[in-house]
């Protein structure tokens, strides 16, 4: 039975791919997929010579961002394009913003790009942080062989680019989430509850950066992120308001720009 059922897996797939192309065929349709599929099957079909050399006499060279978020075909069409000597091939990426696999990039192509590579080189100077973010960041990640669950994905300590401005101070600060005496020794703290007391420190805390005093330490509020893990945490709403009136509201969509302020 269990052999029965994937055959008819297996053929309906087939043929639900067969009816999906000849629709799209019938009212002139491409998707997003079938490019990339045209074309890679363009490069192993008679004509793939004649493509190449068409190509390469437009361009000398490709620069491919965001490498990271890359799958398999999408690199297999980039060195088959600009992939010997003849070519230059720029791909630049970095594991650790690998976040796109829900829409098919896959990390490990990236990983055996890397083995590929003839040179390779690594951007070391930040000029986007403060020195001691970067101190902090480096502190973090430095000390641990494989901080990111992968050997073949390391951390290399950045150096600050910009100077250092105005009183030391500490960019960067790890919270943690204690259990009450109520939960007792043994049994962990729930999602939910977890949840629940996350949201409302950080709300709490975005209240006391917005009511600050202090000219040198005034923070508006689109200069405030919150990052969450998925859309549901990001859907969650919470407000604090203080004795002063000020509210704290995060109301979050796909974008930061569908941010607003709830009332309370």
């Amino acid at each position: 039975m269990v052999a029965y059922l994937r055959y008819i897996k297996v053929h309906l797939l087939k043929e639900a791919r067969q009816q999906l192309d000849g629709k799209k065929k019938r009212q002139n349709l491409l998707f997003f997929d079938d490019l990339l599929l045209l074309v890679h099957g363009a490069l192993q079909g008679r004509g793939a010579a004649g493509l190449i050399r068409a190509i390469r006499e437009q361009y000398r060279a490709a620069l491919v961002d965001e490498f990271q978020d890359t799958d398999a075909l999408q690199y297999d069409i980039f060195t088959r394009l600009f992939g010997d000597e003849r070519a230059l091939l720029f791909m630049i990426g970095d594991p650790k913003q690998a976040i796109y696999s829900f829409r098919g990039a896959d990390l490990f192509s990236y990983l055996h790009a890397k083995k590929q590579t003839r040179h390779q080189y690594t951007l070391a100077s930040n000029w986007r942080a403060t020195p001691q973010l970067v101190q902090a960041i480096n502190a973090l990640f430095a000390n641990h062989p494989s901080p990111f669950g992968y050997d073949q994905i390391v951390y290399t300590p950045a150096v600050a680019a910009r100077p250092e401005s105005g009183p030391e101070q500490f960019p960067f600060h790890l919270w943690y989430l204690t259990k009450g005496e109520d939960q007792g020794p043994v049994r962990p703290i729930s999602q939910e509850d977890a949840t629940e007391r996350i949201v409302a420190a950080v709300a709490e805390e975005i209240v006391a950066l917005l009511s600050t005093t202090q000219a040198d330490s005034a923070i508006e509020p689109q200069e405030i992120a919150v990052l969450t893990r998925t859309h549901r945490q990001a859907q969650s709403r919470q407000c604090i308001r203080n004795p002063g009136g000020r509210v704290a509201g995060h109301c979050a969509g796909s974008s930061g720009h569908a941010c607003r302020s709830i009332s309370c």
